[in-house]
């Protein structure tokens, strides 16, 4: 049991560190909009007064940034 968890626990810190590696490829923008929506949770609506930008704005930067997290995310694979 002890070798299957630390087999989980060694996946989860490879997970960590590629997405690490994928938000840090991001522009900069990109990357504002990834952690205020999916990491803090923030809505649209606040981001946008947030930053004084358009909603629409917000929506198609986290669109990017999330098209662009995926294709770095499957370059890395095996």
């Amino acid at each position: 049991m002890e070798q299957k968890e630390a087999r989980e626990q060694y996946r989860a810190q490879q997970l960590k560190w590629s997405i690490e590696e994928a938000m840090a490829q991001l522009s900069p923008d990109h990357r504002q909009i990834v952690l205020l929506h999916d990491a803090q949770g923030y809505r649209y609506e606040e981001i946008a007064q947030m930053l004084d930008i358009p909603i629409g704005t917000v929506k198609s930067r986290l669109n990017a940034a999330r098209l662009a997290l995926r294709q770095v995310m499957k370059r890395g694979e095996p």
